[in-house]
């Protein structure tokens, strides 16, 4: 019968249905997720249920991980000993990581390095450090004057070449395969026959260094204004000629760095000679955004082209050797002497007082002059300093060993 007002009869049983539908659908739900606590709270393996921290128990009642007698005592019995390998030291002097260690722990530069990594065929520094006397030239001198290089080599007039492969400019004068490079002519002009060069003269036994400018780089940073080095306004920042800079706290401008390092070693260069390291020195200096640790920034570059090139030694140039802590370029003649292979620092003149002002300064300020390369213009007094790097033409080196 229908209801007199035109209401229909109430359809509960449908509602009913509805809601056993909807409830059904969270009892699930609820239980899928009860189901995956479970599971992260009581860890399944192959040996079935068990609880974080209960051991494995074989038909002896014995724990099935243990190890076994022949693994060694355990470390709580305080007579383990670390495995023989974990003594030993490789090639470099250096211990070698242990596979033991805990990876939880921090492990020291030394150990994250690649233990196996190849030892230079001749050393870049000879035995002898009276006997260092290395020739600078430009990639193009080097190419054109190898015959001459190689005679003075033979002679013992020179011990090694230091070849300028990145200028202050950013150009690269060998075939590098870097990729943010290859269709920038301006960056990249590798000179003729730069590689069969190199080949000789290491297969005749010279040792050769790669000086490479590293922030004092005109060119990189111009592709991308992010990889320069910026004012307090950021924006790039520029010196009295209008000229940018890498900037030392750039991910971006280490990695390209650490990338022509690692061409460099692989093209047969021992030695790495990182220069225009850090800071800019001129300019308006106040107005550079200088990274809040501007010496461990400086410092840390030498580190990370140590890492990307493992088997060259790795150098810098200092800019002022006189200053311990030089605030402007971020150098700490303290931190890189103890962690560069060597350090160049260039003399004024070539006076017997000059180097000795020159050693007495680097001994202030790093506690000794072993790693000191005395950089000279002239052949005056140069016997006198036990390694010389001469920034003189070749024809000037006709000098008695």
């Amino acid at each position: 019968m229908k209801d007199p007002y035109g209401y229909r009869p109430y359809r509960g049983s449908r509602v009913r249905r509805r809601g056993i539908i909807i409830n059904t659908l969270l009892a699930v739900a609820i239980l899928a997720a009860a189901v995956w606590v479970l599971c992260l709270l009581l860890p399944l393996d192959e040996g079935g249920l068990r609880f974080p921290g209960q051991r494995d128990t074989a038909a002896d009642g014995t724990a099935a991980d243990a190890p076994a007698d022949d693994a060694g005592p355990s470390p709580d019995s305080g007579k383990a000993e670390p495995p023989a390998e974990a003594s030993l030291e490789g090639a470099s002097g250096k211990a070698q990581p242990s596979e033991e260690t805990d990876k939880g722990a921090q492990l020291p530069l030394s150990a994250m390095k690649d233990p196996e990594k190849v030892q230079p065929l001749f050393p870049a520094r000879p035995e002898a450090p009276q006997n260092n006397r290395m020739a600078l030239l430009s990639a193009e001198d080097f190419t054109g004057q190898a015959d001459q290089l190689l005679q003075l080599y033979q002679s013992k007039a020179v011990t090694g070449a230091a070849v300028v492969m990145k200028d202050k400019r950013g150009v690269l004068y060998y075939p590098s395969k870097e990729g943010h490079v290859q269709d920038e002519p301006g960056i990249l002009k590798p000179v003729d026959g730069i590689v069969q060069a190199v080949e000789r003269l290491r297969a005749a036994g010279m040792p050769l260094t790669a000086v490479m400018y590293t922030h004092e780089d005109d060119l990189y940073p111009r592709m991308n204004e992010n990889r320069a080095l910026q004012n307090v306004e950021h924006v790039g920042w520029r010196d009295a000629g209008g000229r940018v800079f890498l900037d030392p706290a750039n991910a971006e401008a280490t990695e390209y760095l650490t990338a022509v390092a690692k061409e460099l070693q692989e093209l047969g260069f021992q030695e790495i000679l990182l220069r225009g390291l850090g800071y800019p020195a001129e300019g308006w200096l106040q107005r550079i955004a200088y990274a809040d640790d501007r010496f461990g920034t400086v410092t840390g570059l030498v580190t990370a082209v140590q890492t990307a090139a493992p088997s060259a030694q790795v150098s810098v140039w200092l800019d002022s050797p006189e200053i311990p802590m030089n605030v402007d370029t971020g150098q700490s003649v303290q931190a890189l002497y103890n962690t560069a292979s060597r350090v160049f620092a260039e003399l004024s003149g070539a006076e017997a007082g000059g180097a000795a002002s020159l050693q007495a300064a680097v001994n202030a300020a790093a506690g000794g002059s072993g790693k000191l390369v005395t950089v000279v213009s002239g052949t005056d007094g140069a016997e006198a300093l036990p390694a010389v790097l001469f920034d003189i033409p070749l024809d000037d080196l006709q000098i008695e060993p």
